[in-house]
C-alpha cells in the first residue's frame, strides 16, 4: 500500500501538466490522501512563514490536471471541471463523481472497495478538521 501511495504521488508530479489520459480511482484517492498528510505537516509552517498555505498553490496544477484525468476516466467531458463554480451543490457532485465514480479500466474489485472506504474515512476526516477549524476559529457561532 505505502508503494502504491508513493507511485501515486509520483505520477501526480511527473504528470503534473498532462491532461489527456486517464487516472485510476485508486491512484486519485492516494493522491488525495498524501496531499492531506502533506498540508497537515505543511499548513502551520506555512502559516506562521507566509501567512497562506503554498504547498496548496504549488499543487493548483497538478490537481487541476489529475482531476480532468479522473474525469475523462468517469465518462463525462473535461469541461465539467466548472461544476466547482457552483456553490456547495458542484463541489460536492465533484467529490462524488471523481472519488466513488465509476473505476474506468481498473479490474481489481479489492482495490477498488479499499479505495472507497479510505475515501468516505477521508471524507469524514476533512468535515471533522473543517468544523474544528472553524469552532476554533469562532466561525460556527457556539
Amino acid at each position: 500500500m505505502l508503494k502504491d501511495l508513493i507511485n501515486a504521488y509520483q505520477d501526480f508530479w511527473i504528470k503534473a501538466t498532462y491532461f489527456k489520459g486517464v487516472t485510476s480511482l485508486s491512484d486519485w484517492w492516494l493522491v488525495q490522501l498524501a496531499n492531506l498528510i502533506i498540508s497537515f505537516l505543511t499548513i502551520p509552517i506555512f502559516l506562521k512563514t507566509f501567512g497562506f498555505n503554498t504547498y496548496g498553490i504549488v499543487c493548483i496544477i497538478p490537481q487541476i490536471a489529475i482531476d480532468v484525468r479522473r474525469i475523462k476516466d468517469f465518462g463525462k467531458d473535461w469541461k465539467w471541471i466548472f461544476i466547482n463554480l457552483v456553490p456547495i451543490y458542484g463541489s460536492i457532485m465533484w467529490f462524488i463523481w471523481l472519488g466513488f465514480g465509476k473505476t474506468g479500466n481498473s479490474k481489481n474489485k479489492l482495490i477498488n472497495l479499499y479505495m472507497n472506504i479510505i475515501g468516505v474515512v477521508l471524507t469524514f476526516l476533512v468535515i471533522f478538521v473543517f468544523a474544528i477549524y472553524l469552532y476554533y476559529f469562532g466561525l460556527l457561532g457556539i
